[in-house]
């Protein structure tokens, strides 16, 4: 049998896909169900003065209209995020230490509003109805006046003395550093060359293609909650209802078919999973909600928002000597997922021997949607910022980008390598991937294509940049692989797919 090894292999799931025959959450209708609607803020950052749901609760096809008031009266509390857990599987054990937290992680995010909203598209209320047009409509019946408070969005401004506040204290809701700052302002100070860099990694949002879907369905003998939505692992949100609802885990089933698309997005969990098994609970039957495209850039976590300011040191001859980052990133109004600080603290080496590191974060509220994870979650940030760094420096020192990476790469000699944040890098070919991937593109001939294309009036650029990488995920599953009689394999596996090929591998 020829091993498939290192083989191109066609993906098993694309016919299926491709022909409609996928099984998405939208596609799962269950008898008897009911619709939900949002009634979503329009303000960043407001009072709520007046919230009069008369008219929608007597127009036709409704079945509920439910505010917060109405949740807290059935005992429930605010949806827990994890943002301080660094092991899925145990939430005690936490992402910082020491002193690092400024504010309690949970800020109270209740689903809904009650008499304060605290950026655009915070759900105030929730019509249920028999259609869903009949939801819609009642919502938009649904009188609410706010009374506009100072509000602010950009992060470095929010930890200004003088910002508007979201919650008692001030906007800083965690600092956190690693590395040894000491070491590092020396090698600045002494340091034949020192560049630096200042960006920012504007915000953005994954749209997937399937707008986000959830089915909320209470079994009232059973007490047992279901929950059918995209999610990017169905184990987190199932421990984190089990907590919002008071019961224990065997009470909560979160089912996820075919995803359309994650990026990231999915990973958290949405306060829309709580309200729809709610409202199944309150109306006894099944509800469903389904964003539309528009609602989906209100309702959907955004990421990156992150500034970085660096400062590269380097000796006389390009090898590298010490690397400052300091980091503002922008929560938002709750803190969902520190996800991307802990990367920025532990990956800031990459592939390149550096003597002497330091790095810093804060992690800010703002009156905007919360960010979470989305493709790489802090990884790219700070791959961009030192990378810009070592570009800046070859230009001062008249050295090509490739050569001035060569010379500080990790090297197999140096391997197992310690980093000065304290991270073992047990193996890497950092080099010859480097080499690969300037062959392959032919680097050294570049610049005879750039004047080539200058010529027939067209720009060329080329840009480099070495990423690295951590092979495993957060520690929160496992597989069970057992060779059957007849040359079959099992496996079984609590991990699932959302666009990567799972059926295939």
């Amino acid at each position: 049998m020829e091993s498939l090894i290192g083989q191109s292999v066609g993906r098993k799931e694309d016919r299926r896909l491709l022909t409609g025959a996928g099984r998405f959450t939208d596609d799962i209708n269950l008898a008897g169900q009911a619709y939900a609607a949002f009634l979503r803020s329009t303000h960043a950052h407001a009072r709520i003065t007046r919230l009069d749901i008369a008219a929608a609760k007597s127009a036709p096809g409704v079945l509920a209209v439910l505010i917060l008031a109405d949740y807290v009266d059935d005992g429930f509390g605010a949806l827990p995020h994890f943002p301080i857990g660094a092991d899925h599987l145990d939430p005690s054990k936490p992402s910082f230490s020491g002193d690092e937290i400024l504010h309690d992680p949970m800020v109270g995010q209740f689903p809904m509003a009650s008499d304060k909203v605290c950026h655009v598209g915070e759900i105030v209320a929730m019509v249920v109805g028999e259609t869903p047009a009949a939801a819609l409509d009642a919502a938009e019946l649904i009188e609410i006046e706010y009374d506009p408070l100072p509000l602010v969005t950009d992060a470095r401004a929010a930890i200004a003395p003088d910002a508007p506040r979201l919650w008692d204290g001030d906007n800083c809701c965690v600092a956190a550093m690693n590395g040894d700052r000491e070491a590092v302002e020396s090698a600045l100070e002494s340091a034949a060359h020192v560049v630096r860099f200042s960006a920012l990694n504007h915000r953005v949002s994954g749209i997937p293609m399937e707008p986000r879907c959830v089915i909320g369905d209470f079994d009232a003998a059973d007490r047992k909650y279901t929950i059918h939505a995209p999610t990017q692992g169905v184990h987190r949100h199932k421990s984190a209802l089990a907590m919002l609802f008071g019961v224990t885990g065997d009470k909560i089933r979160v089912v996820t078919n075919d995803v359309g698309g994650g990026f990231g997005v999915r990973s958290s969990s949405y306060v829309e999973y709580g309200l729809l098994a709610w409202a199944s609970r309150r109306v006894g039957r099944p509800a469903k909600w389904t964003a539309t495209r528009a609602e989906v850039f209100l309702a959907d976590y955004h990421a990156r928002d992150v500034f970085g300011d660096g400062a590269l040191a380097l000796d006389g001859e390009g090898r590298f000597l010490a690397v400052q980052l300091d980091y503002i990133c922008n929560l938002g109004a709750y803190p969902i997922s520190f996800a991307v600080m802990t990367n920025l603290l532990r990956m800031a080496g990459g592939p390149y021997e550096m003597p002497a590191m330091h790095v810093a974060v804060r992690g800010v509220f703002t009156n905007t949607i919360p960010t979470a994870v989305y493709r790489g979650a802090g990884r790219p940030e700070v791959t961009f910022l030192v990378e810009r760094m070592i570009d800046l420096a070859a230009d001062e020192l008249g050295l090509d980008r490739a050569d001035l990476r060569r010379r500080n790469m990790i090297t197999p000699a140096a391997l197992p390598y310690q980093s000065a944040l304290g991270h073992l890098y047990e193996s890497g070919a950092f080099g010859d991937n480097l080499e690969t991937a300037l062959n392959k593109i032919e680097w050294d001939g570049f610049a005879a294509r750039r004047m080539e294309a200058a010529r027939r009036g067209r720009l060329a650029g080329v840009g480099l940049a070495n990423y690295l990488e951590s092979p495993t995920g957060a520690p929160n599953e496992r597989a069970d692989i057992r060779l059957l009689p007849g040359d079959a394999i099992q496996a079984v596996v609590g991990t699932q797919a959302s666009g990567q090929g799972h059926e295939t591998s």
